[in-house]
């Protein structure tokens, strides 16, 4: 059952009752309950340690751009892969979150990526849409030549485009260029991140392997055209399209982490 409906609720036999009076008897703790005090200094200490990092690096390159890297993925990582995006996201995870995103954010002071020229952007914004024509090209043939009957409302897009430029910032911008730092090998940097990309969309089975696909091609148009916005526009349009096209059991509204479960 499981193989076939991930989020399936395997009751045994015989304690199906039982089970509904729990679900019953059930109540969500009350959001406005306070945060324990150790929860403020686990993120203090995280943030302390990211303030020491950006403000007193490592003199070796190669350390200094590994200790960036774990910097960035960790508490994605760690947020995703145990299941901490819920309905309610607590005040550690999201404190620990932002933190995160601003320290990336922050290694972009003195260290910002060389500019494209006209040309390359051009040749860029090519790369990237040809993400969205496979995406239309997979909804034709695995929703039988079904597009989407209406578009998201604007609401929704926004939303999804927000987090399209956070999700190809992290992984172009800080994790490869920090990966290949490491490694001095542009391929090993190219499969790492979409790895971690890849990681980034647990557990959704599908969503991850198109992921890992999605992201060779996006990150290699990042590292040969620096064309960090044609990428954020081609992974919302393939993102939105994909989730409104196909079949609701095969990417479960494109949801990762505990919320594909929900």
């Amino acid at each position: 059952v499981r193989d076939a409906i991930a989020d399936a609720v395997v009751v045994p036999a015989g304690d199906f009752q039982a089970v509904v009076e729990g679900a019953q008897a059930w109540r969500a703790p009350d959001p406005r309950a306070a945060t324990p005090a150790a929860t403020w200094l686990w993120l203090g200490g995280y943030i302390a340690l990211l303030l020491a990092l950006r403000l007193k690096p490592p003199l070796d390159q190669r350390l200094r751009a590994a200790l960036e890297l774990l910097a960035a993925t960790v508490v994605p990582l760690i947020v995703v892969i145990g299941g901490f995006i819920g309905d309610n996201i607590s005040p550690l995870v999201l404190g620990a979150s932002i933190a995160t995103i601003v320290f990336a954010l922050s290694l972009l002071i003195g260290d910002a990526p060389a500019e494209p020229s006209a040309r390359t952007m051009k040749r860029g914004w090519w790369v990237a849409l040809a993400t969205v024509i496979l995406a239309v090209a997979l909804i034709l043939e695995l929703a039988h030549g079904q597009l989407p009957q209406q578009l998201p409302g604007l609401a929704q897009m926004a939303r999804y485009l927000a987090w399209a430029a956070v999700q190809q910032f992290l992984i172009c911008v800080i994790v490869a260029e920090r990966i290949e730092r490491i490694t001095a090998s542009s391929r090993i940097a190219l499969l790492g991140a979409a790895l971690i990309f890849a990681l980034l969309h647990t557990p959704n089975g599908m969503l991850m392997q198109l992921g890992f696909v999605a992201g060779l091609v996006w990150i290699w148009n990042w590292q040969r055209h620096r064309a960090l916005l044609a990428n954020i526009v081609a992974h919302a349009c393939s993102g939105l399209l994909l989730a409104d096209s196909l079949p609701p059991q095969w990417l479960h509204s494109a949801e990762v982490s505990a919320r594909y479960f929900l």
